[in-house]
């Protein structure tokens, strides 16, 4: 008997071929969950950023104080917490950070030194999982396309 009466069970090159596929979509499929962990990651990062650094808060006056408005509404003095904004983060102040499975208390300034530096660590390994699948996903592409001129050597019915 042929190889071809066979079928593809008896060629090496397809079933190694076969298998390459396989694992290379298994290892597509781990880096693109790694990718999606790494960026919630780091907008989680982000997030804890905004918190961290100071920021310019807007104090518009609200629409009932506004001057010339019309209405009839005298102008009343707003009790001095009323319009508060909250307090900027004190340079010194600390704040409580986690870091894996342990709570410490650190400086905000530490804290926020910490997360950038986290924050560009992590979008350095998002462009390098990323720069990975392409490549992954070239070669996924090519193994396929041989394994299906392959399979047409064999006459499916």
């Amino acid at each position: 008997m042929s190889a071809r009466e066979l079928g593809p069970a008896s060629d090496p090159a397809f079933i190694r071929g076969v298998a390459l596929r396989e694992s290379l979509a298994e290892d597509i499929a781990m880096a693109q969950d790694m990718l999606e962990e790494l960026d919630q990651r780091r907008m989680a990062n982000r997030e804890a950023l905004g918190h961290l650094l100071p920021r310019a808060r807007s104090r518009s006056p609200s629409p009932r104080h506004a001057i010339g408005d019309g209405s009839t509404e005298t102008r009343r003095s707003p009790s001095p917490t009323a319009t508060r904004s909250p307090p900027a983060p004190v340079k010194g102040a600390r704040c409580w950070m986690n870091l894996g499975d342990l709570f410490i208390r650190v400086n905000k300034s530490q804290a926020a030194e910490m997360l950038a530096k986290e924050q560009k660590t992590l979008e350095r390994e998002a462009q390098e999982t990323k720069e990975m699948i392409k490549e992954q996903m070239q070669r996924f592409h090519s193994i396929d396309e041989d394994v299906r001129r392959r399979s047409q050597q064999f006459e499916f019915r």
